[in-house]
């Protein structure tokens, strides 16, 4: 599905700006939709899932635009992104409720290794493109799976997060009062983490 963004017409394939974030309301209330449209709804996102991928040695990730079968795209590439709205991350919030299969489940941990791998972003904790965005990935996946090493990983980023905050703080004397892109987000991923609660701050609660 090509969208008009940036003076053009692309094909994105991000959870802010791309199929990810398309795919994302129609599995979550596949239940509610009349006819087959659950049923190819969920083979489509399948479908997607696989068709765009990056696989390589470290783990999974999605270029910003779709590039079938990932053609001569590495993870690590200059032109790939790993947070919630490009990349890896933003796929397994938003395809944590595909039904689970052996090959889903196991493309959803390369993500998951990927995003663990290449550590937390260095953009500072916030959603969009923090390591709180990133970490939301580890509590989505030990959610669907109950692998308490994906809370572990979670957690890890949760203490990363911690030491983010309080640099920036010292640094810009300040502190960032936006939910994607400041530090409230940091408060509702820390709960979320003691609590085992996976809930993504406005998809999955308001």
């Amino acid at each position: 599905m090509k969208e008009e963004l940036y003076g053009g017409s692309k094909v994105f394939n991000g959870a802010v700006h791309g199929m990810a974030g398309q795919i994302f309301p129609l599995l979550q209330c596949r239940s509610t939709l009349p006819g087959d449209m659950a049923e190819r709804a969920t083979s489509d996102a399948r479908r997607w899932l696989f068709e765009s991928a990056s696989r390589g040695e470290h783990g999974t990730n999605w270029a910003p635009e779709f590039v079938p079968h990932g053609t001569d795209t590495a993870p690590f590439a200059s032109s790939m992104m790993l947070q919630i709205c490009h990349g890896a991350p933003g796929v397994i919030v938003c395809c944590r409720h595909l039904e689970s299969d052996p090959e889903v489940d196991e493309l959803l941990a390369e993500d998951a290794e990927l995003t663990w791998h290449a550590g937390p972003l260095s953009k500072g904790a916030g959603l969009c493109y923090g390591a709180v965005g990133n970490g939301y990935a580890f509590l989505d996946l030990f959610e669907r799976t109950g692998e308490t090493l994906w809370l572990e990983c979670a957690r890890m980023f949760a203490a990363h997060s911690i030491e983010q905050f309080h640099a920036e703080v010292a640094k810009h004397r300040q502190q960032r009062f936006t939910l994607w892109t400041g530090d409230p987000s940091l408060a509702i991923y820390l709960v979320g983490c003691i609590e085992e609660d996976a809930s993504f701050p406005t998809l999955d609660v308001v």
